[in-house]
């Protein structure tokens, strides 16, 4: 039986150590993931598991502080993609989307929850979910998802920048 969110010393050597980073103007940047999640044991085994694959995790322990985090221009500004948990105390995960969908709109939002399906279409379904995580996921699951709305992320941006650029 395979654990998941765990990362063993002997498995971190193996995964890939290629970091998702985004050529801009010559630099290279590396993606911030957003992680929300009211466990610790997640948010720190999500945060191992990321940090390896080359993200920048930023943690936080609910709805509240994941808001005020992305209220620091210098935090929000890294920030390619969320994972958020569905069920929390005090704000739940769909008021935390909701948020997010309308302050950054052009960050992924990835749902982490251990929700069965219907319940996760009532909560959320017609908030613009870039995808969704079922726990317990393997690293690879997760990886996976977080890679692929890294890359939307990255669509969504060159999209924009292409539409601000004025035509000749």
């Amino acid at each position: 039986m395979t654990r998941t969110f765990e990362v063993t010393p002997d498995k971190a050597s193996r995964m890939q150590a290629a970091p998702p980073l985004s050529a801009q103007k010559g630099t290279m940047v590396q993606h911030s993931i957003l992680i929300i999640d009211d466990d610790a044991d997640i948010r720190n085994a999500l945060q191992l598991v990321l940090k390896k694959a080359g993200f920048h995790p930023l943690l936080a322990e609910s709805g509240q502080a994941a808001i005020a985090l992305m209220e620091q221009d210098e935090q929000a500004a890294g920030v390619a993609a969320i994972l958020c948990d569905l069920e929390m105390p005090g704000m739940n995960g769909a008021t935390v989307i909701a948020h997010f969908q309308r302050h950054h709109p052009m960050i992924p939002v990835l749902v982490l929850s251990g929700a069965a399906p219907a319940q996760f279409l009532d909560a959320v379904g017609q908030q613009g979910v870039g995808d969704w995580i079922r726990k317990p996921a393997t690293n690879e699951t997760v990886l996976g998802k977080v890679r692929g709305a890294v890359h939307l992320f990255e669509l969504r941006k060159a999209g924009r920048r292409s539409k601000d650029r004025p035509s000749t």
